[in-house]
């Protein structure tokens, strides 16, 4: 049946596809603001707390990373304004993402010293970029995928940095451990995702059906009250009598 929310489950298709995708495009949109501002406001406020707390560790480099979130960020909202698809609200999120990851991979050249808890950074980048927009299955794991790609880059960077500060800084084991961390953080962002999607599309499914049920409701009382207003009696008034006839529906 077409209302029926767990059969059009069951063939990956929603009754109200168009409908579905325009909700969808708007909150695209409008999540993409808090998006950016809410990872570059983490950001900046770690580096921050970092420079208070250790002044001496801070290089000017590491304004680098800033400007990429910053320009990253100012270029896809300006593109936000004018998304017409749904495609095109997610490749301005998809963009900042892959700044995000970018940002990252620049910071951890920047600070080798910290390239040991690279994978648990990006875990949680992941995290928050997994949930901060409602990006599908398929789209969490592609934002998964372009992580372990910086991952591996950090890695490679610090094969190219000298034998006695490699083995101090980062391993092959220590990476392994990190892939590992890091794909399982993948895999359970996906499958919350995957769930959420579903309860997403179903709740949709359900909210405009219980719309077409109120609008079909309230066209038949509409209809009712028309009839009833025909069969009454019209007001007449004679020499003897006046009789006046009111409505109340």
């Amino acid at each position: 049946p077409r209302g029926h929310p767990d059969s059009s489950m069951k063939k990956d298709h929603l009754p109200y596809q168009k409908e579905f995708i325009q909700a969808r495009l708007q909150a695209f949109r409008s999540r993409l603001g808090f998006f950016c501002g809410f990872i570059i406001l983490l950001y900046i406020t770690v580096s921050v707390l970092a420079y208070i707390t250790d002044p001496t560790n801070f290089r000017p480099a590491e304004f680098i990373t800033w400007g990429i979130l910053l320009a990253s960020a100012a270029v896809v909202l300006i593109l936000n304004r004018a998304a017409k698809t749904l495609a095109a609200a997610k490749s301005n999120a998809a963009f900042f993402a892959l700044a995000v990851i970018a940002a990252l991979v620049v910071l951890f050249y920047v600070y080798p010293d910290y390239i040991v808890q690279s994978s648990e950074i990006f875990a949680l980048v992941v995290f928050l970029i997994s949930f901060l927009m409602p990006w599908s299955m398929l789209e969490v794991a592609g934002i998964g995928a372009l992580a372990g790609i910086g991952y591996t880059a950090v890695f490679m960077h610090v094969l190219s940095i000298a034998t006695e500060a490699r083995s101090l800084i980062f391993s092959a084991g220590g990476f392994i451990d990190g892939c590992v961390f890091l794909g399982c953080t993948v895999v359970i962002c996906v499958i919350v995702r995957h769930r959420d999607e579903r309860h997403e599309r179903r709740n949709y499914t359900l909210m405009k059906e219980l719309e077409e049920r109120y609008d079909q409701m309230r066209r038949e009382l509409s209809l009712a009250r028309d009839v009833q207003h025909t069969l009454i009696p019209r007001s007449t008034s004679t020499d003897n009598a006046t009789v006046a006839v009111s409505y109340v529906p």
